[in-house]
C-alpha cells in the first residue's frame, strides 16, 4: 500500500475581503502535526517505498494562511508545501505558524510578496543540510517585497543552526524592499546580505540587535538609515558595501563593531545626544583596530566621502583619533555630552572647514587639528584648560580664534602656522610652550593682566622672534623670558599695571617706536630695549610713557642702548618729573615731560565681552573692560 503524506486533510476555501482583481488559489490542504495543523502540498506523488516525493505545485495567486481551521491552530508549513507553485504571487504567514519546512517555497518563480505577521514567537525556516545552494538562492528567489513581523532563524533538518550566509533571504536577485515590524528584535548574521536589488529598509520600534554582515554587499541599498531608539548593537560588516548616504545612530546604541558602516557613499553621520559612551570598534581585528567607518574610525580609509558628522556623546574607541586622515570631512559638531578632543583627532583633515565644540570639551589634544589647512571656523568653549602640542599647526585659513578664560596651558607650536593677525592670551593661562604662539602673519598680541607670572618656554630663539609681521604687543603680567628678543617688526609695546619687572633682553633688537610702562614697573633688566645689531635694525624709539611714580631701576646702563635720547620723548607723572631727571639712565633723556593723566591714554585691556557675557575678540561689537592707573575699571561699548 502506497504511503501517503496526508493522514487527514481539511478543505478550506481562502477568502480575502476587499480584494477585487486577485485570482484565488485552489483550496489549502492541512494535516495534523504536533501542536495543531500544518499546510501540506496540494499534489504529491509517491515514487518509492522510501517516501521520496515528487511535488507538483498547484497553489495559485494570493494566499493568506489562516491561523486556525475549525478551532485547530495552524502551526507549520510542511516540507515542499508550496514547491513549484509557479503561479503563486503573494503569501501571508500568520503569527501562529512557527515552522516552515524544507524547500517549502522552492521554485515559486512568481512569488513577489511575503508577509510574516507580527508575533512575539520566532519562525524557523528549515533547509536541506546537503543542499546549501537551495537554502541560499532559491527559497524565496522571486520576492520583491517582504514584511517581517517577527524574528526568524534558519536551521538544518536536525534543528542545528544554519551556516553563515545561508539565510533564506540572502543572495537574492529581485528583492527590493524589506519592512520590519515592531516585534522584530534581531536581524540575523547575513540575513539580507548580497542582495544587489535591495533598495529600501524600514526598521521597527523593537529592534535591539543587527548582527554581523546583516546587509553586507547589498549595494543598491541607498536610503538614509534611521535606526529605532531600541537598537543597542550593530555587528561587524553589517552595512559594508551598501550605498547609504546618511546614518543616524540613536543614543540607545551601545556598540558599533568594526567595518559595520564602511560605506563608499556615506556623507553624513549623526550620533545622537546621550550621556553614556558609545563603543566604536571592537578592536584588534588581525592586529589592527579599524573601527566601524574604515581603517581609523571616521577616516576615509574605507573610501567613504564623509562630509559631515555630529557626535553627541562620549566615545569609547580603540582609535580615539576619530577623524584622523579623513580627506573629505568638512564639518563636525560635538554635542554638549561629547568629551575631550584626543591627540590627532582631526589631524590631516585637509578639507575640514568648520568645527563646533560642545560645552563639555575640556582639552584639545596634541596634533588635534594639525594640517587642517582649510579650517575656517572653530569655537573653544569655556571649560577648556589645555591645548596640546601642535594642536593647530598649519591651520592657515583660521584667521580668528577666541581662547577661553579657563585655559591654563598652550603647548609647543600649538598656535603656530595659523592665519591669525591678532590673538588675546587670557589671564588664566599659566604656561606657553616653545613657539606656542608663533605665526608669520601675526600683527598684534595681547597678554591679559594678571598678578601671577606667565611661564613661556623657548629654545634656540625667542618666543615671538619668528613673528615677522608683529607690530604691536600688550603685556599685562610678569614674564621671566626675553620673549620678543630679535623680533624685527615690533613697533609698539605696552606693559600693564600688573607688570613689575621687565626681563633682560625682553625686546632687544626690536625696532620699537613707542614704549608704555605701567605704574607697577620697578625693575628693567639689562639690554631690555637695546639694539644690539644697529647695522641690521634701525633704532627708532621716539616716545616712552612711564607711569611709575618711582623711576624703575635700570639694571645696567645698556637698557636703552642705541636709542637716541636727544630726540626720544619721555613722558612721566608730574609729581615724579624731578625724580626721573635725577635717576640713573633716565636722566640721560633730554626731553622729559610730565603728562598728568597720561595713563588714561593707555589703559590696560582686561577683556572684551558680548552683551550676554561671552568673551570676544577686538573688531567685534561688545563691551571692553579697561583697567585704569588708579586701579579702577571702565566699561566702554565698542560698536
Amino acid at each position: 500500500m502506497k504511503k501517503r503524506l496526508l493522514l487527514l486533510s481539511f478543505v478550506l476555501t481562502v477568502i480575502m475581503a476587499g480584494a477585487q482583481t486577485t485570482e484565488y488559489s485552489r483550496d489549502l490542504l492541512f494535516a495534523p502535526c504536533d501542536g495543531g495543523l500544518k499546510v501540506v502540498p496540494q499534489i504529491t506523488k509517491q515514487i518509492s517505498d522510501e517516501e521520496t516525493l515528487t511535488v507538483i505545485g498547484d497553489y495559485q495567486g494570493v494566499i493568506v494562511i489562516p491561523d486556525s481551521v475549525e478551532g485547530v491552530s495552524v502551526v507549520a508549513i510542511d516540507d515542499f508545501a508550496f514547491k513549484n507553485c509557479k503561479e503563486l504571487t503573494e503569501i501571508t504567514i500568520p503569527a501562529s505558524v512557527t515552522l516552515s519546512g524544507r524547500q517549502a517555497f522552492y521554485g515559486c518563480s512568481s512569488l513577489k510578496k511575503l508577509t510574516l505577521e507580527d508575533s512575539d514567537e520566532e519562525i524557523i525556516f528549515v533547509h536541506d543540510e546537503d543542499d546549501i545552494q537551495t537554502a541560499r538562492y532559491w527559497e524565496f528567489a522571486a520576492l520583491e517585497e517582504v514584511y517581517v513581523g517577527r524574528n526568524f532563524r534558519h536551521v538544518n533538518k536536525d534543528g542545528e543552526p544554519s551556516i553563515p550566509f545561508a539565510e533564506p533571504f540572502s543572495h537574492h536577485s529581485s528583492l527590493k524592499s524589506v519592512v520590519f515590524g515592531d516585534k522584530v528584535t534581531r536581524i540575523n548574521d547575513g540575513a539580507f546580505g548580497w542582495i544587489n536589488t535591495l533598495q529600501t529598509v524600514s526598521f521597527g520600534a523593537g529592534l535591539v540587535t543587527i548582527e554581523n554582515n546583516a546587509f553586507q554587499g547589498s549595494e543598491s541599498l541607498s536610503g538614509s538609515l534611521h535606526f529605532p531608539s531600541s537598537l543597542k548593537f550593530i555587528g561587524e560588516y553589517a552595512f559594508f558595501g551598501t550605498s547609504v548616504p546618511e546614518v543616524i545612530i540613536p543614543n540607545s546604541v551601545e556598540e558599533i563593531c568594526d567595518y559595520a558602516l564602511t560605506i563608499s557613499t556615506l556623507k553624513k553621520v549623526v550620533i545622537e545626544d546621550g550621556e553614556w559612551p558609545i563603543k566604536l570598534g571592537a578592536g584588534n581585528m588581525d592586529g589592527v583596530a579599524p573601527g566601524p567607518f574604515g581603517t581609523a574610525m571616521f577616516s576615509s580609509g574605507g573610501g567613504q566621502p564623509l562630509e559631515e558628522a555630529y557626535i553627541g556623546r562620549p566615545v569609547d574607541s580603540h582609535w580615539p583619533d576619530l577623524f584622523h586622515g579623513n580627506a573629505s570631512i568638512r564639518k563636525v559638531t560635538l554635542g554638549n555630552n561629547a568629551t575631550g578632543l584626543s591627540n590627532s583627532y582631526f589631524e590631516g583633515c585637509a578639507n575640514l572647514e568648520t568645527v563646533i565644540l560642545g560645552d563639555n570639551i575640556d582639552r584639545i589634544g596634541d596634533l588635534a587639528f594639525f594640517g587642517c589647512k582649510k579650517l575656517k571656523n572653530v569655537n573653544l568653549p569655556e571649560g577648556i584648560t589645555h591645548i596640546g602640542n601642535s594642536a593647530f599647526t598649519g591651520c592657515q585659513s583660521l584667521t580668528d580664534i577666541t581662547l577661553p578664560s579657563t585655559l591654563r596651558y598652550i603647548g609647543d607650536y600649538s598656535l603656530t602656522g595659523m592665519g591669525l593677525t591678532k590673538i588675546i592670551i587670557p589671564n588664566s593661562v599659566e604656561e606657553i610652550g616653545q613657539y606656542g604662539v608663533s605665526n608669520e602673519i601675526l600683527q598684534e598680541i595681547v597678554i591679559e593682566d594678571s598678578p601671577y607670572p606667565l611661564t613661556m618656554n623657548y629654545e634656540n630663539g625667542a618666543v615671538f622672534s619668528k613673528c615677522s609681521k608683529l607690530e604691536k604687543a600688550y603685556v599685562g603680567r610678569d614674564i621671566d623670558a626675553d620673549i620678543f628678543h630679535g623680533n624685527q617688526s615690533l613697533k609698539e609695546i605696552t606693559f600693564g599695571n600688573d607688570v613689575t619687572t621687565v626681563h633682560a633682553s625682553f625686546c632687544e633688537g626690536c625696532p620699537l617706536e613707542k614704549l608704555v610702562l605701567g605704574e607697577s614697573v620697578t625693575t628693567i633688566a639689562g639690554s631690555a630695549f637695546s639694539f644690539s645689531n644697529p647695522s641690521e635694525v634701525i633704532a627708532r624709539l621716539s616716545s616712552i610713557y612711564c607711569y611709575a611714580l618711582t623711576p624703575p631701576v635700570c639694571a645696567g646702563d645698556n637698557v636703552f642702548d642705541d636709542t637716541d635720547k636727544s630726540t626720544c620723548k619721555l613722558y612721566v607723572p608730574e609729581e615724579s618729573l624731578d625724580g626721573y631727571k635725577a635717576a640713573n639712565v633716565w636722566k640721560d633723556f633730554l626731553n622729559i615731560e610730565s603728562r598728568i593723566g597720561a595713563i588714561h591714554d593707555n589703559p590696560s585691556v582686561s577683556g572684551r565681552y558680548t552683551p550676554d557675557g561671552r568673551r570676544t575678540d577686538a573688531g567685534q561689537p561688545g563691551i571692553s573692560i579697561l583697567r585704569m592707573s588708579d586701579g579702577t575699571t571702565r566699561k566702554v561699548l565698542e560698536r
